[in-house]
């Protein structure tokens, strides 16, 4: 696991500040020591997009989406590879061609899925702009039909700024322990805690991307005599719980 050496904007990061920091700059640098860092960024990364496909209504975004899920599942090769660069290409300008303050903001982070593992830190910032501009439409200081052109000065906005500064961090924070546990902390998980119960639930939970019953889990878990406090927890905090939950996928053998 890391050592206690890992920089973040408040000094040097450690167990305590793992669990509690909105510096995701600072948790994805950490996770690159890690086995199999590439495959855990990009599911992070995706996972961060998913919500934003809902609003994109060019097909190219769904399809770069597909193909950056087929990646983390080590499905992308040969021919796949360079229809890859293909819808990269097409999604850059289908980005530039976009009308809207939202749209932009929606199609330059999908973008961002693109065949260059190295580049996926920059969709993750491109994120950040859409949670500004999300604050502002809840604000009322943006229409989510509002054109580039009228958009306009939106960045000195008090309420776009918090949610770029604030919110924005704050979910991808999150969603990076969502995915994993503290490197700090590192987990040993018996394969006797694997009952029928257990493994039932998470495959559920899993298979159905509904993790309403992961306070369940940890109750079963307890029952099979998981002694481990980090994975109860988890299991029981608040959320959001998306496919990736490093509980679940320790339960799966996913890990």
């Amino acid at each position: 696991p890391p050592r206690a050496g890992v920089l973040s904007l408040g000094g040097v990061m450690d167990a305590n500040e793992w669990d509690a920091t909105t510096d995701w700059i600072a948790l994805w640098k950490s996770l690159s020591s890690l086995p199999d860092a590439d495959r855990k960024l990009r599911l992070i990364a995706n996972e961060l997009c998913r919500p934003l496909l809902r609003p994109a209504t060019d097909p190219v975004f769904h399809q770069l989406f597909t193909m950056s899920e087929a990646r983390v599942r080590g499905e992308v090769s040969g021919d796949a590879w360079d229809e890859w660069e293909d819808l990269y290409a097409a999604a850059e300008a289908a980005a530039r061609a976009a009308t809207t303050v939202v749209g932009r903001a929606i199609a330059w982070t999908v973008v961002g899925l693109g065949n260059d593992d190295h580049k996926l830190g920059r969709m993750v910032e491109s994120l950040l702009h859409f949670y500004g501009c999300l604050a502002a439409i809840r604000a009322g200081v943006l229409q989510p039909d509002e054109s580039v052109a009228e958009g306009r000065g939106l960045q000195t906005d008090r309420s776009y700024v918090t949610g770029r500064d604030e919110t924005g961090p704050r979910v991808i924070a999150h969603m990076i322990r969502e995915h994993t546990p503290n490197p700090f902390h590192p987990v040993a998980f018996s394969p006797s805690w694997r009952t029928e119960a257990v493994v039932g639930l998470a495959r559920t939970m899993y298979e159905s991307r509904d993790f309403a019953a992961l306070p369940v889990l940890a109750d079963a878990l307890d029952d099979a005599g998981c002694d481990q406090p980090d994975i109860l927890a988890h299991c029981r905090g608040p959320g959001p719980h998306v496919r990736g939950c490093w509980v679940v996928d320790l339960v799966l053998g996913r890990a």
